[in-house]
């Protein structure tokens, strides 16, 4: 989880997004790894395949099979972004109102505000310098 993704430098993009690539090609696709595909297409600003890959997630999750989680509120943090990115204000603020519930009981619950920052107040904005 990143939280300033306009702070990571275009050259790890790349590097991260060729990890993927080969994690993804040894076996069964996993949720981290539709997770971190959705985070490389996020910070391409391919939100609409963010926004699909986050779905995907969101309904493993809300059905139980997600166990992991950072990816349960990381997923939610990030399609909220990728919906505040599209100017799409409605969803975003339930996915962070999800994210708060999804933080109770979790180590990151006393992070809640560092994770979340602004955003619901402040619509998520940042510019790809890549």
């Amino acid at each position: 989880m990143d939280v300033f993704p306009g702070r990571i430098p275009a050259g790890n993009i790349e590097r991260a997004v060729k990890v993927v690539e080969r994690w993804r090609s040894t076996g069964p696709e996993s949720d981290q790894q539709i997770h971190e595909r959705a985070w490389m297409q996020f910070l391409h600003g391919n939100y609409a395949e963010a926004i699909k890959l986050y779905r995907h997630l969101t309904e493993r999750i809300d059905a139980g099979k997600v166990v992991e989680p950072w990816v349960r509120f990381d997923t939610y943090t990030n399609l909220g972004r990728s919906y505040d990115m599209l100017n799409q204000r409605a969803q975003p603020l339930a996915c962070y109102q999800r994210v708060e519930t999804l933080l109770v009981g979790t180590r990151w619950e006393s992070a809640k505000a560092y994770i979340l920052q602004d955003y619901e107040p402040v619509p998520f904005h940042f510019a790809r310098g890549h």
